[in-house]
């Protein structure tokens, strides 16, 4: 659920949406901060911190502290996926709106 954007469901429009996004910017994020509580098969994740993405084809870097939730599913190979990925920025949205 990328913030001003519809929410993005199932790992096709997952893969599309960040093959977008890398086509045009080079990505970075740091986690400031990390809370995990886990109950069984599922793991809550509490996250705060920086991304920073950089126009590929010139221009400056744009930095937003942003805070998120991830819900993890642990799979049968004892592994760990993301399921739900929220997140949104500390700045308010561009026009004055609250994010």
């Amino acid at each position: 659920m990328p913030p001003g954007e519809p929410a993005i469901e199932g790992l096709p429009g997952a893969v599309a949406w960040e093959q977008s996004l890398y086509e045009g910017f080079t990505v970075a994020g740091r986690y400031s901060s990390t809370d995990v509580t886990v109950s069984g098969d599922l793991a809550v994740q509490q996250l705060a911190g920086q991304l920073t993405i950089t126009p590929k084809a010139g221009g400056d870097p744009m930095t937003e502290t942003i805070k998120g939730v991830h819900v993890l599913r642990r799979q049968a190979d004892g592994s760990w996926k993301i399921a739900v990925d929220v997140w949104n920025a500390d700045s308010p949205a561009p026009g004055g709106g609250e994010n």
